[in-house]
């Protein structure tokens, strides 16, 4: 069974830690480089503990941590979302499950509202995930350059 489950700040490390594996996986599409002490960059994340508009969630299947996922209201074209899927992940060894697509689905029912989410082109199976699961919300596609795209909507 799927949940999710807010990030307490005592777990701050362990998504920190995760979530650099990500950032790694996302060098396929994205130009992202190592600081200077060898983690890639993601100058937001302590935002997700601090900012009220910012959610980090853990996905788990089967009381397991099997990814996650980072919500906030910031938008990438220039509307007011009630929320933005701006990372999501499911550890690899639990893909092709049908877990991405249960935490998709607990997400918006959970967080009704205006939506935006991002992904890169390059990026297929992101591309056909996101797609799957918005198709009942018929969202609006945004073009942006870098072969991006956002999909706009609404699902309350």
């Amino acid at each position: 069974m799927t949940e999710l489950r807010l990030v307490k700040e005592s777990e701050k490390e362990v998504l920190y830690n995760i979530f650099q594996k990500y950032l790694y996986e996302m060098t396929k599409y994205y130009n992202d480089e190592l600081d200077d002490t060898g983690n890639y960059l993601y100058r937001y994340f302590d935002n997700y503990f601090i900012e009220p508009t910012r959610k980090a969630l853990f996905i788990e299947w089967d009381g397991k941590i099997v990814g996650f996922m980072m919500i906030n209201n910031h938008s990438y074209i220039d509307q007011k979302p009630d929320y933005v899927i701006a990372e999501f992940c499911i550890f690899p060894n639990y893909r092709k499950r049908g877990i991405a697509q249960e935490a998709i689905s607990i997400t918006f029912s959970q967080y009704p509202g205006k939506w935006e989410l991002k992904f890169s082109l390059k990026n297929k199976s992101a591309m056909n995930l996101w797609y799957k699961s918005t198709e009942i919300f018929k969202p609006v596609v945004h073009h942006l350059p870098d072969d991006e795209q956002v999909l706009s909507f609404q699902t309350n």
